[in-house]
């Protein structure tokens, strides 16, 4: 029998059970020891409690950022409807609701529907249809270099500022640009205002813009 066999003497514990007894007493060090480092380089807290704290701050200060640009948008509506208010005595602010067409060549309602527009994130329809009817009335010297700037700001696709075109106005626009006229854009520009009448239009005349001048205009006619 070899020198490094373990015996197993009656009466007491098996040789190898009370190795792994005290070594389960006494687990090693290095690891605590380790544990202790990370936890003192994390401030004592664990890596799922930092992740945590970390969603919690980006999410407050997303938040923070959110309401601080509501706030910016509900003072500059406020400022702005108290400047239409000003502004609309010379309009008759009732027959912007007898049609769309009404609202768009009066020169108050059209600048308080642009207002609206802003305050839904949509204002490029307004900005396209304005855009179309100056386009218009320009020397057909600066019709090519004016076709490819609106083209370029409100049509090719992923343009910075792109209204929403079906594709065959949009190819149909696509190709009147490298011939521009006059009537570059008319197609585009009616389905926009069409869009506007359908979608945007109806909401606006629900819009606490629109009924504050309402109330206004029907006071002063009293």
């Amino acid at each position: 029998m070899g020198d490094d066999t373990l015996l197993c003497v009656p009466g007491e514990p098996n040789s190898i059970d009370a190795v792994r007894e005290e070594e389960d007493e006494n687990p090693s060090e290095l690891p605590s020891e380790q544990n202790s480092v990370n936890n003192r380089q994390m401030g004592g807290r664990k890596p799922r409690n930092i992740a945590r704290d970390l969603k919690d701050k980006m999410r407050f200060l997303r938040r923070r950022h959110t309401d601080s640009s509501l706030r910016d948008t509900a003072d500059k509506l406020d400022c702005d409807k108290s400047s239409l208010v000003q502004e609309s005595g010379e309009s008759d602010v009732r027959k912007w609701s007898d049609c769309f067409e009404n609202l768009l060549h009066d020169k108050t309602g059209l600048e308080a529907f642009r207002k609206f527009l802003q305050t839904e994130f949509s204002d490029e329809n307004i900005e396209f249809w304005l855009a179309c009817e100056e386009y218009k009335t320009l020397d057909t010297s600066v019709l090519e270099r004016r076709a490819q700037q609106i083209f370029e700001d409100y049509v090719t696709i992923q343009a910075p500022r792109e209204v929403n075109l079906d594709s065959r106005t949009r190819l149909e626009t696509t190709a009147n640009v490298n011939h521009p006229d006059e009537n570059t854009f008319d197609h585009a520009q009616k389905r926009i205002e069409a869009l506007m009448e359908k979608d945007s239009y109806p909401r606006f005349l629900r819009s606490d813009i629109y009924q504050k001048l309402l109330k206004e205009f029907i006071k002063k006619s009293k």
